[in-house]
């Protein structure tokens, strides 16, 4: 592979896909555009080794990617007229957006790339054009221990934050097999064993779902998680899941894994189980954390939100922290000030420390015409003291959207919103003129949180026909 190539494919942040020398088709079409910064897999991403040990390079789920338009990395040469021109792409004052335009198909040989000038808008600049190739496989979710597809690795763990140290136990499993699956347990371990003691998850269901259809899963398999089941020894567990059940052509799990009452079985009991029907299991190294370098877990993500470090852990997780809720009616005062904003009702979500946050607002609705839509926002979760005397008043979480002003449509749609930084604490201001003269401050300084590169790590929903149920 040529060295413009691999220069090009590290700063982009991709695995490395190629055949022989070159890019392979689907994302070397999207290099192919005019204007890129980052082309994100939304789909698995597959490694140079990986694709070498399974000699699959033409079937990936990274056929979907995500360009993010307007930092001005061109390519050198052969501009076609009309390519990266003007505003495509941006979004028009009504919320909606001109559909990108997508490459021609790729020009053969070693693509060369060059750092050019800012000719886009600041709106492009904020948009992340999806450009549609061939759509990645249908993840099928799975709520019962059925045999899984021939040459289907399984990873199995709580999965709690989908965060980079079970990302690692996937792309293992990627190397390892064709077809990935996420073995997980529904209600959580916690919920079953602690109760009301248990900790607020970092994920809804259907966060989960969508995070792993991002990351290229292709069997997604929750396991009714009981009493019962926690009462099962190992011997048991590996025979009712495993052996009669699922039928795996490998097992990946992390060093520190446990099963079964008691949490009894380990690593070694699970490979001396599997091993009769020649089932191999592959243990991936704890995962370090970048700042601490401490084991990188879902517990220190949790601590880490619940201080309002939301800037920091998008390093953990790979994306940025996002709740999901329904966006419900409010008091209205925020369209009185002139700064409309959706209420969103997230009732057991894991909410960051109280204040006011540089923000994305993502519509994760499928039934919502405006579903997949990613806008820069600022959000305050508070009490809102300036109208509110009672301290102990409930919190209340409020996105407002940048430089569009929705409407009703949002109402009774579910969203995501995104912590991207943390701007300041909730304040209780003398009156409404000097609230909105600080509104107008966080507005910009917001504004700095919402370049391409922190917007490309806000995670859009998957195409809405990634999903199959069983």
């Amino acid at each position: 592979m040529g060295v413009d190539e691999v220069e090009v494919a590290e700063s982009l942040g991709l695995g490395l896909l190629v055949e022989g020398d070159r890019l392979l088709g689907p994302l070397e079409a999207a290099l192919d555009l005019v204007a890129v910064d980052r082309v994100r897999p939304l789909g698995r991403v597959v490694g140079q080794a990986a694709l070498a040990a399974r000699g699959l390079a033409l079937d990936l789920h990274a056929a979907h990617v995500e360009i993010v338009l307007g930092l001005g990395v061109t390519a050198a040469g052969e501009r076609r007229p009309g390519d990266g021109e003007g505003d495509e792409g941006a979004e028009r004052e009504d919320g909606e957006a001109h559909e990108p335009r997508v490459a021609q198909p790729p020009r053969r040989g070693r693509p060369r790339f060059r750092r050019g000038e800012r000719h886009m808008g600041r709106q492009s600049a904020l948009l992340a054009a999806r450009a549609r190739f061939p759509p990645p496989r249908t993840m099928k979710v799975l709520r019962s221990p059925a045999a899984l597809p021939p040459a289907t690795a399984a990873c199995i763990g709580a999965f709690d934050g989908l965060h980079r140290g079970h990302q690692a136990l996937l792309r293992r499993a990627a190397e390892l097999a064709r077809r990935v699956a996420l073995v997980t347990f529904d209600p959580h371990p916690a919920q079953v064993l602690l109760g009301p003691r248990a900790p607020a998850l970092l994920q809804t269901p259907s966060q989960r779902e969508r995070v792993c259809m991002s990351l290229g899963v292709d069997d997604l398999v929750l396991l009714p998680f009981t009493t019962t089941t926690a009462a099962m020894p190992p011997s048991e567990f590996v025979d009712a899941f495993l052996l009669e059940g699922l039928r795996p052509a490998a097992v990946v799990v992390g060093d520190d894994f446990r099963f079964g009452a008691g949490r009894a079985g380990d690593t070694a009991a699970l490979a001396r189980l599997v091993a009769p029907a020649g089932i191999p299991v592959d243990i991936v190294p704890v995962v370090r954390d970048d700042a601490s370098g401490g084991k990188l877990g879902s517990s220190g993500i949790r601590a880490a939100v619940a201080a309002g470090e939301v800037e920091s852990i998008w390093t953990a997780l790979g994306r940025h922290y996002a709740v999901e809720g329904t966006v419900v009616h409010g008091a209205g005062r925020g369209r009185r000030l002139g700064i409309p904003t959706a209420n969103v009702a997230c009732p057991g979500a894991l909410l960051p420390r109280p204040g006011v946050y540089a923000a994305a607002l993502v519509v994760v609705d499928p039934g919502s015409p405006l579903h997949g839509r990613v806008w820069p926002a600022t959000a305050n979760l508070g009490t809102n003291p300036t109208f509110v005397a009672d301290p102990g008043a409930p919190l209340s979480l409020e996105a407002h959207v940048l430089g569009v002003d929705l409407g009703d449509r949002l109402y009774d749609v579910q969203v995501e919103v995104a912590f991207l930084a943390r701007l300041r604490d909730e304040m209780r201001f003398p009156g409404a003129a000097a609230l909105r003269a600080q509104i107008d401050r966080d507005l910009a300084a917001a504004a700095h949180h919402h370049d391409a590169a922190t917007m490309a790590r806000v995670l859009p929903p998957p195409p809405l026909a990634s999903r199959e149920a069983k």
